[in-house]
C-alpha cells in the first residue's frame, strides 16, 4: 500500500454526515454537563484521544518548557485548564503520592508544585480529577476505600450529577452517589477486567451511556497489557443516576479464542464504537460496532500474532476538504507503523496512509494514553502526536495535501523528552473561549516535562512575546549558521544561549524548577515515510 492516498470529497462528506447523526436515545436540549470540570489521563470521556478542534496550539516554537523533578517516578499525569486558574497538572508517583504542578503565569518564572495531602489511592490507579468553583485547585475524585472498593487499576467516571460509575475489586459495575457516600446500583457477575477503563458517550443522553470490557478471559498469546487476562465481552449500558438502575443496551460476546485486547473501547461521534479484537490465528483488528452491538466494519486483519494500539478518530483535513480518519499504531513492539484508515468503507476499511517508525507502548505496560490528536501547531490541520521509535521524543505528524486528492503523511515537528517516555501524555486545550492555547506534559522517570503556551507577563492566555522584551524566556529552537544563526549545531546554539543564564543561576538562590534550556524541536533529516 502506498504511503500516500487519494481522497474522494464525496466519501468524506458522507462520513461526516454519518458522524453527525445521533442514536435514537439522544434527547434534544439535554446537556451532559456533569462531565464539566472532569479530566482524565486521556482528553475525552468517550475514550477518543482528541483535543477540542476549535482550539489552536502554538507548538513547537511559541511554547514555554518546564522540567519538574518529583521525589519518585511518575506513574500518571492529568492536564486540566480552568478559565480562572489556568493550566494545571496532577501527577501521581510510585510512592502513592499525588502533586499539583502550577506552570507560572509570568514568562520565564519557574513552575511550582504542591502535594495533594488527601490522596488515598494507589499510584498505579489512573486518576480522575475535577475542578470545582472559581480558581480552585484540581482534586482527585476519591471514593471511600473501605466501602466503595474501586479496583486499584481503574478509576471512576461521572455517570450523572454527583454520581460515579466504577469497576470494583470483584469485577462488578458499581454506581455510587457521592453526596450520600453510598452505593445506589450494581451489576454483578460480569467479571469486568480489573484494569478496564470505562468510557462514556459524550452525546447528550438523558441517562449516561457507558461501555467497558468484561468476561475476563486468560489470553496467553499476548500478555502485552500488564497481565495475560483480556475481555471476552463488551458491554454497553445506560445508567439511571437517580435510582442507580442499569440497562444493558448491547452485550457483544466474542467466540472462543478471540478477545477484546485493550483496556477500553472508544465511542465515536455517532455512538458507534471502536474496539480491538484479537485471536491467535489472525492477530488484531479494529472493529466498528453500532450502539446495539452489531459489527459494522473492521480494519484488515494483521495476519500474524501482533497487536494494534487504537489511538484516535479525528478530522485531519480542512472544512473544505475534510479527512475523518481512524488512527492506530500497528505492532508497537515490532514494525511500528502509524496507520490512517478511512472507516467509511465496509466491510473492510481502506488504508489511507501510513508512516514509520513510531512507538506508543512499552511492552507489558498499562500506560496506553501515549498519543493525542489536535491542531497543536495552529495551522488549521490536526496532527497525530505520537512518541518516536525510541520513545524519547514526541512527534507531530500531519497529512499534507499534494493536490488532486493526494495526501502524504509528514512529520512536522519533534519535542525532546528528558528520557524514554514512562507516563501517559497528558494534553488539554484552553477552556477560556479564546480559541488559542494547548498544553501538554509527559514524564521520564522522576522528571515531568510540561509545555504551555508562551506567556505574556501576568497573562495565562497564549501570547507571542514582543521582540526585545527583556522578560522573554530562552528560545526553544536554536538556528544553526546554515539556518541564519551563530552556531554549527542546535546544541552549540543552546550552550551559547544558556551560558549567561546558567551563570546567573549559580550566583542567585536558584529555585528548584526551571524552564528547560534544551531545544524542544529537533528537525528531522531522515525520510518521514517508508515506502511499502
Amino acid at each position: 500500500m502506498s504511503p500516500f492516498a487519494r481522497r474522494s470529497t464525496a466519501t468524506a462528506a458522507a462520513l461526516l454526515a454519518l458522524s453527525a447523526c445521533t442514536s435514537p436515545a439522544v434527547v434534544p436540549g439535554v446537556k451532559a454537563d456533569d462531565l464539566d470540570g472532569h479530566y482524565f489521563t486521556y482528553p475525552q470521556a468517550n475514550g477518543n484521544r482528541v483535543l477540542d478542534g476549535t482550539v489552536k496550539g502554538t507548538f513547537p516554537n511559541n511554547i514555554q518548557t518546564y522540567d519538574v523533578n518529583l521525589p519518585a517516578d511518575v506513574t500518571w499525569a492529568v492536564a486540566s485548564h480552568h478559565p480562572e486558574a489556568g493550566f494545571k497538572y496532577v501527577v501521581t508517583t510510585t510512592e502513592n503520592k499525588a502533586y499539583v504542578v502550577h506552570p507560572s503565569t509570568k514568562s520565564g518564572a519557574p513552575a511550582t508544585m504542591e502535594e495533594l495531602v488527601d490522596f488515598q489511592a494507589s499510584g498505579d490507579q489512573p486518576p480522575l480529577i475535577r475542578h470545582q468553583g472559581l480558581n480552585e485547585l484540581p482534586v482527585i475524585v476519591t471514593l471511600p476505600p473501605q466501602t466503595a472498593k474501586v479496583s486499584p487499576l481503574s478509576h471512576p467516571v461521572p455517570a450523572g450529577d454527583g454520581v460515579y460509575a466504577f469497576i470494583d475489586v470483584d469485577g462488578d459495575l458499581v454506581i455510587w452517589n457521592l453526596a450520600q457516600s453510598a452505593e445506589i446500583g450494581r451489576m454483578s457477575g460480569i467479571s469486568a477486567l480489573p484494569d478496564a477503563r470505562i468510557v462514556r458517550s459524550t452525546n447528550d443522553h438523558m441517562r449516561p451511556w457507558l461501555a467497558f470490557y468484561a468476561g475476563a478471559t486468560e489470553y496467553k498469546s499476548s500478555c502485552k497489557l500488564g497481565d495475560c487476562v483480556e475481555g471476552g465481552r463488551m458491554l454497553v449500558v445506560r445508567v439511571h443516576p437517580d435510582t442507580g438502575a442499569i440497562d444493558i443496551l448491547a452485550a457483544v460476546q466474542l467466540p472462543a479464542g478471540s478477545v477484546f485486547e485493550g483496556l477500553s473501547p472508544m465511542f465515536l461521534p455517532d455512538d458507534t464504537l471502536i474496539a480491538t479484537v484479537s485471536d491467535k490465528e489472525n492477530g488484531s483488528s479494529l472493529v466498528k460496532y453500532n450502539w446495539e452491538g452489531e459489527e459494522v466494519s473492521s480494519s484488515p486483519a494483521m495476519g500474524w500474532n501482533g497487536w494494534r494500539h487504537q489511538l484516535f478518530y479525528n478530522d485531519f483535513g480542512t472544512k473544505q476538504n475534510p479527512l475523518p480518519l481512524m488512527v492506530d499504531l500497528r505492532a508497537p513492539h515490532a514494525k511500528q507503523f502509524l496507520q490512517f484508515y478511512d472507516i467509511a468503507f465496509a466491510p473492510i476499511w481502506s488504508m489511507f496512509a501510513k508512516i514509520s517508525p513510531y512507538n506508543t507502548q512499552e511492552e507489558g505496560s498499562r500506560v496506553v494514553d501515549t498519543a493525542v490528536s489536535g491542531d497543536l501547531n495552529g495551522d488549521g490541520l490536526a496532527e497525530a502526536v505520537v512518541p518516536t521509535e525510541n520513545m524519547d521524543h514526541l512527534a507531530g505528524v500531519q497529512l499534507m495535501d499534494q493536490g488532486d486528492g493526494v495526501y502524504v503523511p509528514e512529520e512536522m515537528w519533534r519535542l525532546e523528552l528528558p528520557g524514554a517516555l514512562t507516563s501517559n501524555v497528558a494534553a488539554v486545550a484552553s477552556s477560556d473561549g479564546s480559541g488559542v492555547g494547548i498544553a501538554m506534559g509527559a514524564a521520564s522517570g522522576k522528571v515531568f516535562r510540561l509545555w504551555v503556551p508562551l506567556l505574556a507577563d501576568g497573562n495565562d492566555a497564549a501570547a507571542d512575546i514582543p521582540n526585545g522584551n527583556a522578560n522573554s524566556p530562552a528560545p526553544t529552537f536554536f538556528p544553526t549558521r546554515e539556518q541564519g544563526g551563530a552556531a554549527d549545531t542546535p546544541q552549540q546554539g543552546q550552550q551559547q544561549q544558556a551560558a549567561p543564564a546558567e551563570q546567573a543561576a549559580e550566583d542567585a538562590d536558584a529555585p528548584t524548577w526551571f524552564p528547560t534550556a534544551e531545544p524542544t524541536w529537533v528537525p528531522t533529516k531522515e525520510p518521514t515515510w517508508v515506502p511499502t
